[in-house]
């Protein structure tokens, strides 16, 4: 059964934008108004976030209809049949996978997938009355348009959290890897990318366990179990190198220390990162760290006594006779949770 009912303007109900958006946004999907011509209400629609995406709900209470970004920040894919004939609908869930939520839009129906990478393809079968939406935009129900109305007519909004991946789209390669292929790197990579946009490591392996099913043979669970494992704990200890803030706070320190000339602290820096980076608190051997960079020990002194006094590390033990000091990262130091053990 359709989860919607219809409210339109003038009996004394909230429109459809202002009443849906707060739903959606639950999804963390941003939404925005559209006309009956279903062309964005609003210029930079693509640029606006679930704050902006709350603002324009309440200025717009008139909307009755209202669209989203398919792709990475929504993580869906649509496809778009654009046919009522319910045998091409049947055709394309059993060529591209089932899924829990089905929209009849005004001219055909829209079949809602989890987005694994897949672009914005019109006609992609130019024999075949179906797009693949991964990109731009698209209507969501229940919106009410010129045409006719966006309706569920299987699933809820709730089934937006437990979407499938699409099979046998030809661009992906997923769809075409088997036993041999470096699936357990492409995983890697994918989890890793993922981690940024989930607030647990449950809510990232339930993610996995769903991609896995996009390749062609999948990964054991076992194997899905440990990408997800290496991939949270890169994030926790704030060495996600796909987070572009962590590479811009970085560059910017580096630049600024090679602006002022202190080349010294840049290789010091370069080397403990290359061996401690994640670490809560790490020892430096004096002697032995000054031999690693080829330093005498005033070289030395005063490339880490550069970075401690810029607040990149900051030493938490002082050295004994039978131990070397022990250092943690500062708040200068990018290395995310200083607590990690």
């Amino acid at each position: 059964m359709p989860e919607v009912a219809i409210l339109r303007k003038g009996d004394g109900m909230t429109a459809v934008f202002a009443e849906w958006q707060p739903r959606y946004a639950e999804k963390r999907i941003v939404t925005f108004p559209v006309n009956d011509n279903k062309k964005p209400g609003i210029r930079g629609w693509n640029k606006i976030g679930l704050n902006g995406s709350a603002a324009l709900a309440e200025k717009f209470l008139d909307a009755e209809a209202f669209g989203f970004q398919p792709g990475k920040g929504s993580r869906v894919t649509v496809l778009d049949v654009d046919t009522r004939d319910e045998a091409v609908l049947a055709d394309a869930i059993k060529q591209h996978g089932d899924s829990p939520l089905v929209v009849m839009t005004g001219g055909g129906f829209h079949v809602y997938y989890r987005h694994g990478g897949e672009p914005r393809k019109i006609r992609p079968d130019p024999h075949q009355p179906i797009d693949l939406l991964g990109g731009g935009y698209v209507i969501a129900p229940p919106s009410q348009v010129a045409k006719g109305g966006y309706k569920i007519i299987r699933g809820t909004i709730d089934d937006l959290d437990r979407l499938p991946p699409i099979r046998g789209v030809g661009h992906c390669r997923w769809h075409q890897m088997r036993d041999g292929d470096g699936r357990y790197v492409e995983m890697r990579r994918a989890c890793q990318r993922e981690a940024r946009y989930v607030d647990s490591h449950e809510a990232l392996l339930d993610w996995a366990l769903t991609r896995n099913l996009s390749f062609l043979e999948p990964l054991p669970d076992r194997e899905v179990m440990h990408a997800v494992e290496w991939a949270w704990k890169v994030q926790r200890d704030g060495r996600n190198w796909a987070n572009n803030q962590q590479i811009t706070v970085q560059a910017t320190l580096l630049k600024s220390l090679f602006a002022d000339g202190l080349h010294d602290a840049v290789l010091l820096l370069t080397d403990l990162r290359l061996h401690h980076w994640g670490h809560a608190r790490f020892a430096i051997g004096t002697k032995a760290m000054a031999s690693r960079c080829g330093w005498g020990l005033r070289r030395f002194w005063e490339a880490r006594d550069t970075l401690i006094n810029l607040g990149v590390i900051r030493e938490v033990q002082a050295a004994t006779s039978k131990r070397p000091a022990v250092y943690a990262w500062g708040t200068q130091g990018l290395c995310g949770d200083t607590n990690i053990k």
